[in-house]
């Protein structure tokens, strides 16, 4: 998960990106409220809010079943 509101944020990230070329996800999922109260309602975060992280959640999911489907060759 990535808060963009520090400052640095992004160069850390740019330092992870290129310190773990083939370790880290391209999807960066945003920091959301919505994403701590899904599980106190009983439903994952998808079927609870239509939000940025929600969608960043499915993009991830796409991106993880890609990567595993390549070294699964």
């Amino acid at each position: 998960m990535v808060a963009h509101r520090g400052e640095a944020t992004r160069e850390i990230i740019e330092i992870l990106r290129v310190h773990n070329r083939r370790g880290v996800f391209r999807t960066e999922i945003p920091a959301d409220p919505r994403a701590a109260e899904a599980p106190s309602h009983g439903v994952p975060l998808v079927m609870y809010a239509r939000s940025r992280a929600s969608q960043s959640y499915q993009r991830l999911t796409t991106e993880l079943l890609r990567r595993t489907a390549r070294r699964a060759r």
